[in-house]
């Protein structure tokens, strides 16, 4: 899969948008996610997520409809 992500720090991001096409869910379910605590991110005008954020969702999070991730899928 190719994904638009920012580099920041030398530390690759994903977006709202990244992240639905990534899980397959919709934007608002991912604030629903946030809300809930079960996604971590970092608000600086636009959210942005790491991988190790969406690696750690994955493991703990609520991953019983998510589409199939493999960590390769984040590099």
């Amino acid at each position: 899969m190719n994904f638009v992500s920012i580099e920041i720090f030398m530390i690759k991001t994903y977006s709202l948008l990244d992240l639905e096409k990534i899980l397959g869910v919709k934007e608002r379910t991912l604030f629903r996610y946030l809300k809930r605590g079960w996604l971590n991110g970092s608000k600086r005008g636009k959210w942005r997520f790491t991988a190790q954020d969406i690696k750690d969702f994955l493991k703990h999070g609520r991953n019983d409809k998510l589409k199939k991730v493999s960590s390769s899928d984040l590099e």
